[in-house]
């Protein structure tokens, strides 16, 4: 079952919203490929599926939302066993925002359980009649905002996982790391752990660790005599 919402332009400034509804898919049912000329945001209520955007899949379910950008390629298909239930919304945006919210919608898949109740909103909207378009356009400035305040935390918990990767590191760079080891130790997977490490410091794990090692080798032979072979075996 499908209900399909179609906005009229109000020329309501940085955000325009054009379209929203709600969709029931059947098992393993699939849009796509498909390109769009405006923002797209489909958030998962029950159930889940596959979102293909940039050469990469992406499994999302209940409590997330999938990002789809103006001009890009996209193929989403429901699971076949729980196929989801979403609701979206569709919007332009402009001047004075527009760079903005370009950089925040870079994200493909955002999870925010916390949403739920803004969508189920817009997905309501059909009952009203002179002020929908108002009334989505303020919904998706409310939706903005989480995803913005999602953004910042997850900066925020990166930093502290590389931060105490680090000192990590710093304290053990003499014995036998493996970036596995730091992975497991900050309970994270080894792919998510070194991909928000070189985000941040612009190096992989093991090449921070091999720099350390040798920056400190060279401490020792510099400031304290060292040979060389034995700063290497320290």
């Amino acid at each position: 079952m499908q209900n399909h919402i179609l906005l009229l332009n109000m020329g309501l400034g940085a955000v325009v919203p054009v379209l929203c509804g709600e969709h029931f898919c059947e098992p393993s049912h699939s849009f796509g490929p498909a390109r769009r000329e405006y923002y797209l945001l489909h958030f998962v209520a029950e159930g889940c599926g596959v979102y293909h955007c940039g050469g990469e899949d992406y499994q999302v379910g209940p409590g997330q939302l999938f990002v789809i950008r103006p001009e890009e390629m996209t193929v989403y298909r429901a699971d076949a066993q729980n196929p989801w239930h979403y609701i979206w919304v569709g919007f332009r945006v402009g001047e004075p925002l527009e760079e903005e919210i370009r950089m925040l919608l870079q994200q493909n898949v955002f999870t925010i359980p916390n949403a739920r109740r803004i969508f189920f909103e817009i997905a309501a909207s059909g009952q009203l009649h002179a002020s929908r378009e108002l009334f989505v356009c303020g919904k998706v400035y409310e939706l903005l905002s989480m995803m913005m305040e999602a953004c910042s935390q997850q900066q925020t918990d990166m930093s502290n996982y590389v931060l105490r990767a680090k000192d990590y590191v710093e304290a053990n760079y003499v014995s036998d790391l493996s970036v596995q080891g730091i992975a497991n130790y900050l309970g994270l997977s080894r792919s998510y752990f070194s991909a928000i490490f070189k985000q941040s410091e612009g190096v992989s794990p093991q090449e921070f660790i091999v720099d350390l090692r040798l920056r400190k080798a060279g401490e020792l032979i510099a400031e304290r005599g060292y040979r060389p072979g034995e700063a290497a075996a320290a």
